[in-house]
């Protein structure tokens, strides 16, 4: 992956997880009734706070994933690339080997027919 993309990933799950902090911490003794048909069941702090706080940390993880999984595919590239280039010198050099092969095997051949000749 190119670098720019990896820093933009990495400042966008950096900025949703301080975003979570600051939400919590000030909305931390905001308390949240919880109803239940019509009725008020419980009232805790934290409820809502919580809930988006989670979404932001959910945010923030999806990010890093997605950049792991970008990284990733081009690690992945890469080394395809490398593995072809590879094959391809390695094709090079046995068509090199080949065509010297058949260069001496005519010059062994000429050096036969002109001793055969004499």
């Amino acid at each position: 992956m190119h670098r720019p993309q990896q820093i933009l990933f990495n400042v966008l799950a950096a900025v949703f997880l301080l975003a979570a902090v600051f939400f919590v911490s000030a909305n931390f003794f905001q308390p949240v009734d919880y109803q239940l048909l019509n009725m008020t069941v419980a009232e805790a702090p934290l409820g809502q706070p919580l809930l988006i706080a989670s979404f932001l940390v959910a945010l923030a993880v999806a990010f890093k994933m997605y950049e792991m999984i970008l990284t990733g595919r081009h690690q992945s590239i890469r080394a395809d690339r490398q593995r072809e280039k590879a094959e391809v010198t390695a094709e090079s050099s046995s068509e090199k080997v080949r065509a010297l092969e058949a260069k001496v095997q005519t010059l062994e051949k000429a050096l036969e027919d002109a001793l055969g000749r004499r």
